[in-house]
């Protein structure tokens, strides 16, 4: 193939068209992957949050309405910090089992620490 001006040209305006189209390619999915909202790029359980907060609120108007009485709000904040409670040892549980999985610690200190951890009133 013979090379001239004008296919040299055309090579060069080709191959910036694709390098650039790449550049804006890759541009693009880093905007994708970034957070969609300042919420979440300041705090990754953001939507856990929200939901809290939806929980809250809708709690407190009930109050202020009269609906929930001051027995109801004890209760559920007491439902609440259990339901907390139960899923950050079942959290701690795991780990320990993985912890003696992974050969951190023996099988019976990892049984001990799980006792422990059942025992615990978490407060």
């Amino acid at each position: 193939m013979k090379l001239n001006k004008k296919n040299i040209i055309l090579a060069s305006i080709l191959g910036l068209t694709l390098m650039s189209s790449n550049f804006n390619l890759s541009n693009a999915q880093e905007l994708i992957t970034q957070p969609q909202n300042s919420c979440e790029q300041q705090h990754p359980n953001c939507k856990m949050m929200h939901r809290k907060s939806i929980f809250k609120e809708s709690v407190e108007k009930l109050e202020v309405e009269g609906v929930l009485t001051q027995d109801d709000i004890k209760s559920i904040k007491e439902y609440c910090k259990e339901q907390m409670i139960k899923k950050e040892k079942e959290k701690s549980i795991e780990q320990v089992e993985q912890m003696v999985k992974d050969n951190v610690i023996t099988k019976e200190k990892g049984e001990k620490l799980k006792q422990a951890i059942t025992n615990s009133k978490g407060e």
